[in-house]
Parts: structure tokens; C-alpha cells; sequence
């Protein structure tokens, strides 16, 4: 009686155990996201002031919302390195308002932005740190409000286009989602090329 159950767990202890597979960030991917901006900087005229005797410098800090959407497809290669490529466009609701020689009002608005980015990251399983490069775009208006029957003056009207970099960390959900912060989004990170 002894004999059969010693074999038997002596062939149990040579069998093999199946192995789980790792998390495989290979494939295509879109989604949706939500943010605040917060930024600082100043409106520089040189003559702006009263009567063009003095220079104009005044703090303009654009805050507000922005929401859009974004698509991107990445390659997991065998040591864990991940490659991929990422789109995004975003409508904006980030504005700022400044005094703009007595009575009247300068507000300076991003109407949308968007960017377009390499990527390259290291898998952790789940877990994927990555930074981000590309070219990026933003739409930037600056209109004088008078308060006049005249109505407000459109000073700028423009499609800024520059650089973008920055780095981050997604972990993909059990569901099959994921989404990280970004330490440098390409929005606050993108620099004007002109």
C-alpha cells in the first residue's frame, strides 16, 4: 500500500507547473481624459502703457479645464521594452484676464491643443514607466474687451505649433483599462517653436 503512494507523489514532485504569462502591452488603444491647468505668465508690451509713455507688464495667469480624447498603439518587445506612438486633441476651457490700460480688459484664451508622440517605456507587468517626445499644437486667442459699443477687439488669432516632452506611469487595470499621471503633460510641457 505504501509503495503506489510514495511513486505517486514522486511523479507529482517532476511535473511541471504552468507558467502565467506576464502582462503584454502589445496592441491599440483609445480612450478619454480629463484635467486642470494652471499656469503663470505675464503680457510684456513695450509703449503699452497710458499714453504709450511706459511699458506694459502685467501678470496674465490662464487656469480653467481641459478634456479631449486620445489614441496610441504600442509593441512589447521580448526584454520588456515597450515602443509606441500616441495622438491626442483636447478642447480647452483655459483662459486668463489682465488689466489692459484704464478701463479696458485683455483676456488671453487656448481654444484646443493637441500633440502627436513617440513613446518608450519599461514593462513591470502592469506597471509601465515611459517618457514621451513629439510635436505639439494649440490654438491661442487674445481679444480686448472695451466695453464699448464698438465691442471687443480679436488681437490675436493664431495656431502656435513647438515641441513637446515629458514622462509617466500607467498601470493596467484588471478590467483591461489604464491610465497614469503625466509628470510633464505635452499641454503644460510644449514650447512655442517661433
Amino acid at each position: 500500500m505504501l509503495a503506489p503512494v510514495g511513486m505517486a507523489s514522486a511523479a507529482d514532485i517532476n511535473e511541471t507547473l504552468p507558467v502565467v504569462a506576464g502582462y503584454d502591452w502589445s496592441g491599440l488603444y483609445a480612450g478619454a481624459d480629463v484635467g486642470y491647468v494652471a499656469g503663470k505668465s505675464n503680457l510684456f508690451i513695450a509703449g503699452g502703457g497710458i499714453g504709450g509713455a511706459t511699458d506694459l507688464n502685467s501678470s496674465l495667469d490662464p487656469d480653467g479645464f481641459i478634456g479631449g480624447i486620445h489614441i496610441g498603439f504600442n509593441q512589447q518587445m521580448a526584454n520588456r521594452f515597450v515602443l509606441g506612438a500616441e495622438a491626442d486633441i483636447a478642447y480647452n476651457n483655459v483662459d486668463g484676464l489682465t488689466n489692459f490700460g484704464g478701463s479696458a480688459l485683455i483676456k488671453s484664451e487656448i481654444k484646443w491643443s493637441g500633440s502627436a508622440r513617440l513613446r518608450a517605456g519599461y514593462a513591470f507587468d502592469r506597471t509601465l514607466p515611459f517618457i514621451t517626445a513629439g510635436v505639439a499644437a494649440a490654438k491661442y486667442e487674445a481679444t480686448i474687451i472695451t466695453a464699448t459699443p464698438s465691442g471687443d477687439i480679436l488681437v490675436h488669432d493664431e495656431t502656435h505649433t513647438g515641441w513637446t516632452i515629458g514622462a509617466g506611469i500607467e498601470h493596467a487595470l484588471p478590467t483591461g483599462g489604464s491610465r497614469g499621471p503625466n509628470i510633464a503633460t505635452p499641454v503644460s510641457a510644449a514650447k512655442s517653436s517661433r
